[in-house]
């Protein structure tokens, strides 16, 4: 019987039989430096350029770590965008939706990361995730809100505020020097 770790998440069988568990920090370290080599890789070529051994190369780890995490460069991708939409969505506070302090937390954190916004939105990738999340937000949002909209509203709001605040942040990436 395989002894129980603290901080793991579900092991596999290895080839002898034996049940690995990898920790929660590991994975943790993996994915960050898998995303900081997928940020760095993006200001120097196109997304459709960056390969697997690429990615392993700038982040220092084995390809079988990294299909051990990701099962392909596009499934890095979208776990990339998820993880940057869910900080985005601790940086907004449903109750002070649209509040200055919540509007600079957020273009700080897009600054921060700005090497794979920029490249996000150079190489016209779909924000179908970074949509949807906004949408779910202001759902949320509304429901906290003493002034319930109605579906018709709910929708020109989302497409208002989502769309235009994914235009503002393009803007100002695409046109300054950060």
């Amino acid at each position: 019987m395989s002894k129980k770790v603290a901080n793991t998440k579900p092991g596999f069988v290895g080839p002898a039989g034996g049940i690995f568990m990898e920790s929660i920090k590991e994975t943790k370290s993996v994915d960050e430096k898998v995303r900081n080599a997928l940020s760095a890789l993006l200001t120097k070529k196109d997304f459709d350029h960056i390969f697997v051994k690429d990615i392993c190369k700038e982040s220092g780890i084995n390809r079988s770590t990294f299909y051990d995490h990701y099962q392909d460069i596009n499934d890095l991708l979208i776990k990339t965008e998820v993880a940057m939409v869910n900080s985005l969505c601790d940086i907004f506070s449903y109750k002070t939706l649209y509040s200055k302090e919540n509007f600079i937390a957020y273009f700080r954190f897009v600054e921060e990361n700005k090497d794979f916004y920029k490249a996000f939105f150079e190489h016209h990738f779909q924000p179908s995730i970074l949509k949807s999340s906004f949408e779910e937000y202001i759902i949320m949002a509304n429901n906290q809100s003493s002034h319930v909209m109605t579906k018709n509203e709910m929708t020109y709001h989302q497409a208002f505020w989502g769309g235009g605040l994914l235009a503002i942040t393009k803007e100002w990436l695409l046109q300054t020097n950060l």
